[in-house]
């Protein structure tokens, strides 16, 4: 079996898992959940080669970790968010491409406790639409679906933000 085909067949399951965590309503469940997404992400993007991804996964892995024991605070958030700085920087081996789920995952680090919603959902699809150029560079068309509907909901919600 290709292997592309394998990646992909992996980042649907963990694309799956994303859906399922956004709908749990209780909030240890849907880090489990995120956990487990984050796990088929990091195995596709092994099997395809993308290190940006491996790296960002992993970090983002521990921080959900922490996150579901209560013990993730400001100091661990961004010294997790300098580790993964330092090793993309180090380790990208796509050049600018590379660097896109990097400055995704920068911005929406800094708005991630925003009270203001409007803040959050743009920070988020600005995120997730790095790691959608990211993904089907890398040829991860699962994710890329999933990252391009995520992000027409997220400017869906925007404009209907604006609108109001």
């Amino acid at each position: 079996m290709n292997e592309v085909l394998i990646a992909n067949i992996i980042a649907l399951i963990g694309s799956i898992f994303m859906v399922v965590a956004s709908y749990s309503k209780i909030n240890k469940r849907s880090v489990i959940y995120q956990s487990i997404q984050i796990f088929a992400f990091i195995i596709s993007n092994i099997i395809l080669g993308g290190i940006t991804g491996i790296i960002i996964n992993s970090l983002s892995l521990l921080r959900n970790l922490l996150t579901s024991i209560g013990k993730l605070n400001n100091i661990f958030k961004y010294g997790i968010l300098l580790l993964i700085v330092i090793l993309t920087i180090i380790f990208n081996n796509l050049g600018f491409i590379g660097y896109l789920p990097l400055i995704g995952t920068v911005i929406f680090t800094i708005f991630i406790d925003s009270k203001d919603r409007f803040k959050f959902k743009m920070s988020l699809t600005f995120s997730i639409f790095m790691w959608l150029i990211y993904d089907f560079y890398i040829m991860s068309y699962t994710s890329a679906i999933f990252d391009f509907v995520s992000v027409i909901g997220g400017i869906i919600f925007v404009i209907n933000s604006k609108v109001k």
